[in-house]
């Protein structure tokens, strides 16, 4: 009796082997919250609206939650259906990045966001087309026009500074509050020995009280602000 059982028992365990997509969806639901939570600090009562994905300066695929949607479509299905999984807007501005963006915008619903746009290439010696780097991300300013100024943080790192959008590009010529940014980085990578001429910017009043980090070229700098006083 006992080495019949031993010898079924093998059989037993390999059919009730399964994948973990087959979990039901709450189940799923679950786990990804806490991988949430992990990731989230928490502000103190009062001070925030809501749970704020740990800031990073150079987020990538392998963060929440684009490494979960990554592993397959159901995954990234459940992970669709939390607004606020999705308040980390992380695109690669060399990568389909107006359809990415969409999809983004759309999970996020209307969170306040934290944008990180950057170019692809981390090799210094590999550069990007200029004109095709400062389309795509012009593209996606654009697009992400509606939910500038209700952002906690904007991100733009591009390989040329003719590339990065003016203040006037990303908050609009007229005055502008930005009640929830606290973090403006404006970066470009590569020094331009023949630069083409940075965009055009309007003289503005931006109000931002709960800024506390603002990262700019020098050039970027003087041209949009010192030379517009």
């Amino acid at each position: 009796m006992i080495t019949n059982i031993d010898r079924a028992s093998p059989l037993t365990r390999n059919q009730c082997k399964a994948s973990i997509s087959d979990l039901p969806f709450e189940l799923l639901l679950s786990i990804f919250t806490l991988v949430y939570q992990m990731e989230c600090l928490w502000p103190v009562s009062g001070i925030g609206y809501l749970p704020l994905l740990l800031y990073q300066l150079e987020p990538s695929a392998a963060s929440f939650p684009y490494n979960l949607a990554l592993v397959c479509t159901t995954w990234r299905s459940i992970l669709a259906t939390q607004p606020s999984f999705w308040t980390r807007v992380f695109i690669v501005a060399c990568w389909n990045p107006v359809a990415s963006c969409k999809s983004l915008l759309a999970w996020s619903r209307n969170l306040p966001l934290d944008i990180f746009i950057c170019t692809a290439s981390g090799n210094p010696a590999v550069l990007p087309d200029e004109s095709i780097e400062a389309g795509h991300i012009d593209a996606l300013r654009k697009h992400i026009a509606p939910r500038w100024s209700g952002s906690r943080s904007i991100n733009i790192t591009s390989t040329y500074i003719s590339s990065l959008p003016s203040l006037s590009d990303i908050f609009g010529d007229g005055e502008t509050e930005a009640p929830l940014l606290s973090n403006l980085h404006l970066h470009s990578t590569y020094e331009e020995e023949h630069r083409r001429p940075l965009r055009a910017s309007a003289p503005r009043r931006l109000s931002c009280p709960r800024l506390y980090s603002l990262v700019v070229n020098g050039i970027y700098f003087w041209h949009h602000w010192i030379d517009e006083l």
